[in-house]
């Protein structure tokens, strides 16, 4: 099966031309029509991609956000709840939240 089929229509129509040239023109022609069709069918499939995949990566900022927000919070002092609890667990109130989370997280990988 031939990559030109339009083009080899036309010219089995107007089979007592002779020029030759033109047809091939067509013929290249018809094939960079096809190679840039293929290439937008793969930037519609990314398009969808994201556009289907946009709401779970707000979604996971929002979260995300969300987690920083808590950590400030603590890192800020958060409540004389939060200090009495770590108080009975002889932290240092004034500790880093985060720093402290890093190392435990070194430790138990």
């Amino acid at each position: 099966m031939s990559d030109t089929p339009r083009t080899d229509a036309a010219a089995i129509r107007c089979a007592c031309s002779t020029y030759v040239v033109p047809s091939e023109f067509a013929r290249e022609l018809e094939r960079e029509n096809a190679a840039l069709r293929a290439d937008l069918l793969i930037e519609e499939e990314r398009s969808i991609y994201w556009r289907d995949n946009e709401g779970r990566a707000m979604a996971e900022n929002a979260a995300l956000r969300e987690d920083k927000q808590r950590l400030d919070w603590l890192q800020n002092g958060g409540s004389s709840e939060v200090d009495d609890l770590l108080y009975e667990m002889n932290v240092d109130v004034d500790f880093d939240v985060r720093a402290a989370i890093d190392a435990a997280r070194k430790e138990k990988p």
